[in-house]
């Protein structure tokens, strides 16, 4: 659970970085997105006319959950300016109640999009859909995790 939990905070990370940066960043997280669009297809083995219809709603599907992520209050919090102004408790309560509807309107978007994949797809690819993302995470953490260790391996 906490490698898939880092692998999506990690994607969540990499989605933001590569958001905020020039176009030629913006391209490459279009490919990390058609790359990612790619392996899930695959893995849920969808027919051509499945996919024609599955590709452009899960495309969407992924920009509301980065956009989500982006408005994160506990991400944009620049803490090295807070850290010499105390914050008040109403402050805190503000920004803690932004978090929690934000992971309620997360669950809200997965929800509708899961409805909206039902009138596409049988539940049997839906449910492959979820186990592929989860494969994704983790294939993408493994990645990371050899990157980290060829690079620490080289110095």
């Amino acid at each position: 659970m906490k490698k898939i939990t880092l692998a999506s905070l990690f994607l969540a990370l990499c989605l933001t970085s590569f958001a905020q940066k020039n176009n030629d960043e913006d391209d490459r997280l279009d490919e990390m997105i058609d790359d990612k669009i790619e392996y899930i297809q695959n893995k849920m083995g969808l027919t051509p006319e499945e996919a024609e219809k599955f590709v452009p709603l899960y495309k969407k599907y992924i920009e509301e959950r980065f956009l989500t992520y982006e408005k994160s209050p506990l991400d944009n919090i620049d803490i090295h300016e807070k850290k010499n102004k105390k914050l008040s408790e109403e402050e805190y309560k503000k920004i803690n109640e932004k978090f929690i509807n934000g992971k309620i309107n997360k669950a809200l978007s997965t929800k509708l999009y899961y409805e909206k994949f039902q009138e596409i797809l049988p539940e049997s690819k839906i449910y492959k859909l979820y186990m592929a993302e989860r494969s994704y995470k983790y294939e993408l953490l493994k990645k990371v995790q050899n990157k980290g260790s060829n690079t620490s391996n080289s110095k």
